[in-house]
């Protein structure tokens, strides 16, 4: 894929969907640098490209660039406003940095304009757990558990909700889900494919590695690891069709 992106930069040097096309291809490869270069091409070619800009906004916040990437997911909410991405991913963004009003409102924004997907909802259930409001985070959790049965992540939050309620026996059940997502096939694929893009020492990379062995599940684990875990969870959705 980068090859061919790259031949149809050399033929067509402001070819803005190129560009932004491989930047999200450095972006899967872990490149940032090289990411951010393109993205940054293709919205400067095209300054209203909002895909691009909310995009950009991603890879800034995998970086710990939370300014800029509040900007650039608040720019691109203005130029769409309808779509849910900018919005949750800005919701993130508020989550990191403890403002976790801003983050919830994002999030409850982001379902009303797509209400019928589980990320936006898995999300909010992390602020509500954040918060020690468990019997939301429970209700949001089991929603974007029914919307997608194979999303992982509210799996997990709801496996440290039940942990923290003292329900061992629910959160052990609920460890056992998440292994026997990342089992299947299709989600071994990816998660082998994104262990050859991340850097041996990374700790990315050891998490991986846990979830590919197998019976090492533990809500200890989940619980040390989680926002790596959740990045690993995003990063896999860049990868193709498995959500985790």
């Amino acid at each position: 894929a980068l090859a061919d992106l790259s031949r149809a930069i050399d033929m067509v040097p402001d070819f803005a969907w190129a560009f932004a096309s491989r930047a999200h291809v450095y972006w899967t490869l872990l490149r940032y640098d090289e990411a951010l270069a393109d993205f940054s091409r293709a919205i400067h070619l095209v300054p209203d490209y909002s895909w691009a800009i909310a995009s950009r906004g991603q890879v800034y916040r995998t970086l710990r660039r939370y300014d800029e990437a509040l900007a650039d997911f608040t720019r691109a909410m203005g130029l769409i406003a309808g779509d849910a991405s900018p919005v949750a991913g800005r919701g993130q963004v508020y989550r990191t940095l403890g403002r976790y009003d801003e983050a919830l409102a994002d999030f409850s924004r982001a379902i009303d304009l797509a209400e019928d997907d589980a990320w936006p909802v898995a999300e909010r259930g992390y602020v509500y757990w954040v918060q020690g409001r468990y019997d939301e985070a429970l209700v949001d959790f089991d929603q974007a558990i029914h919307l997608d049965p194979d999303y992982a992540a509210p799996v997990v939050g709801r496996c440290l909700v039940y942990q923290d309620l003292g329900h061992s026996g629910a959160a052990s059940a609920d460890c056992k889900r998440v292994q026997a997502i990342f089992s299947r096939p299709r989600v071994r694929r990816d998660l082998e494919n994104l262990l050859a893009r991340t850097p041996a020492d990374h700790p990315l990379a050891e998490v991986i590695r846990k979830l590919l062995h197998g019976g090492g599940i533990t809500p200890q684990l989940l619980r040390s690891t989680i926002d790596i875990f959740r990045d690993a969870s995003l990063a896999l959705l860049t990868l193709g069709d498995s959500k985790v």
